[in-house]
């Protein structure tokens, strides 16, 4: 029990940092035309490597494709935070 509460709370971390896009950087890919919220514009973004004071990693996906994962994150966040579902201990 208390590993997939461990493992649960693993992922809603790497969900929120991904969500919040807090430590991404977009990519500048050159297009011939420019459109402010292109679906389809590559936007890459790197995050730290944990216990490594330099080492990174590189994400990309669409403008979509981050969007959709960013809803994904917040719902399931808010689905275990349902006291319905019976996951949160009070």
């Amino acid at each position: 029990m208390k590993r997939s509460v461990l493992k649960m709370s693993a992922m809603l971390l790497v969900a929120s940092v991904v969500a919040s896009g807090a430590c991404g950087k977009e990519a500048k890919k050159p297009t011939g035309k420019t459109v402010a919220n292109d679906p389809n514009k590559l936007i890459c973004r790197k995050y730290p490597v944990t216990g490594s004071l330099v080492a990174t990693t590189k994400v990309c996906h669409t403008r979509a494709e981050w969007s959709h994962l960013s809803d994904q994150a917040r719902r399931d966040t808010e689905q275990l935070q349902d006291p319905k579902n019976g996951t949160v201990s009070q």
